[in-house]
């Protein structure tokens, strides 16, 4: 795909800032979101990964912060309209939580509600901090068809840092996830981790060619001690 330099940039500066876009005013923020959501639609998901390897010393260090943890992948739509329904600037992690198990702990609401509202974070569609609110980014995906929908979060979900490192490391040989985990987490936490981890390289493999989708499936191993 033919890029502007300009274009180029953008794409580049989302996925080697963890789905985060500078801008000095609104207006340039949202410009720079409906491009953005442009090249993500039209470019396919090896597109995407093959122009992000070429900046591979450009990626984001892994930390215990931006390894996701959620339940399910497919919630990120819900959490989505729930952060926009939200009109008042108060959003909690606890509201976020209880939409999802009304009958839970106020600390389990909490938990369940930042770990959902930060996958939605690292893939651009919601603030970082307080207010909690939807980007300029969301407004550009609400209008693409509920079936492009689920392709274009997992090309987002290629800008996660520990995404990156097991879909490089994965190339060259057989690798172990929870290996990878072990030196950031706890084996309890890695365990709970690995399977969102597993959910988000799934989805991925979903928008390879066949070449690829083969070679993720079969290099990419889940050998918890």
């Amino acid at each position: 795909m033919f890029f502007k330099d300009d274009d180029e940039a953008i794409l580049l500066e989302f996925y080697l800032n963890e789905g985060q876009l500078s801008f000095s005013t609104e207006e340039e923020h949202t410009d720079k979101a409906n491009r953005l959501m442009h090249y993500i639609r039209t470019m396919s998901g090896i597109e995407i990964w093959s122009l992000l390897k070429e900046h591979r010393v450009d990626f984001c260090d892994i930390t215990t912060k931006n390894i996701p943890q959620f339940s399910d992948i497919q919630s990120i739509d819900k959490v989505l309209n729930i952060v926009e329904s939200s009109v008042d600037g108060k959003l909690a992690y606890r509201n976020i939580g209880y939409f999802f198990n009304k009958d839970a702990s106020e600390g389990a609401q909490h938990k369940y509600g930042e770990n959902h509202y930060k996958l939605a974070s690292s893939i651009g569609l919601v603030t970082v901090e307080k207010p909690y609110s939807v980007t300029p980014l969301y407004y550009a995906y609400l209008l693409n068809k509920r079936t492009q929908k689920k392709e274009i979060i997992a090309k987002l979900l290629l800008n996660i840092p520990i995404i990156q490192k097991i879909l490089i490391e994965s190339e060259k040989s057989f690798y172990n996830v929870p290996d990878l985990l072990y030196l950031y987490l706890s084996k309890s936490t890695a365990r709970r981790r690995g399977s969102s981890i597993k959910q988000i390289i799934n989805s991925i493999c979903d928008i390879m060619p066949e070449t690829e989708r083969a070679t993720m499936k079969k290099n990419i191993e889940w050998r918890y001690e």
